[in-house]
């Protein structure tokens, strides 16, 4: 496989303040001999070969924050993808474009968070949850090519914040949906991870 490449463009317009605003944010670019995988089936199971197309895509997303004095926030917002195979890199597999899969068309969530200033250990603390809705879109699976989406999965986040350091821990799918990663075709269910900012340029 070729190394992937990338040429991205994005125009970004925000109006209103750092705790109250609206995003609107419009992406796109090609991608030059892209990861791309195919469907096989082998030894009676199926699987799938990795291989370099170029791609085009472009991504329009609106997002609205509204802070309810220093305690609550909400947020909401949708976004439209496009994804397309232009260029069949491998003559060995057929010419005409392969469809691009664990790509929904359309996407929206809505989410809260909650904070609170722990005074006496300087601390701020947050929790967050958040509804993501899919649209449909095509994954694979032993089985082979399966359809998931129009459905809603739901986020959730813990975090602390001390000066410049932000500490969180994230779920992913809490109830369980069915949803299957680009990143983990094979697996599928919940995820849950920690993560650790550092603003050192504030």
């Amino acid at each position: 496989l070729k190394a992937e490449k990338q040429l991205t463009a994005s125009l970004i317009y925000e109006i209103g303040s750092p705790k109250t605003n609206i995003n609107l944010q419009l992406t796109g670019g090609k991608i030059f001999d892209g990861i791309q995988r195919l469907e096989v089936f082998q030894n009676s199971r199926y699987g799938t070969l990795p291989y370099n197309q170029d791609m085009t895509f472009y991504n329009a997303r609106l997002k609205v924050k509204l802070a309810l004095g220093e305690t609550i926030t909400l947020l909401s917002g949708g976004s439209y993808n496009n994804i397309k195979n232009i260029e069949d890199k491998n003559q060995s597999l057929p010419s005409e474009p392969i469809k691009t899969y664990y790509n929904p068309e359309f996407q929206a969530f809505t989410g809260v968070e909650l904070h609170y200033f722990w005074k006496r250990k300087l601390a701020h603390l947050f929790a967050y949850a958040e509804l993501i809705y899919s649209s449909e879109y095509e994954i694979f699976s032993f089985e082979g090519i399966n359809t998931l989406g129009n459905d809603v999965v739901i986020n959730s986040k813990l975090s602390f914040k001390i000066k410049d350091f932000r500490f969180s821990y994230i779920f992913e799918n809490s109830i369980t949906t069915e949803t299957i990663s680009s990143d983990s075709p094979f697996f599928k269910g919940q995820f849950s991870y920690y993560n650790i900012t550092w603003n050192f340029l504030d």
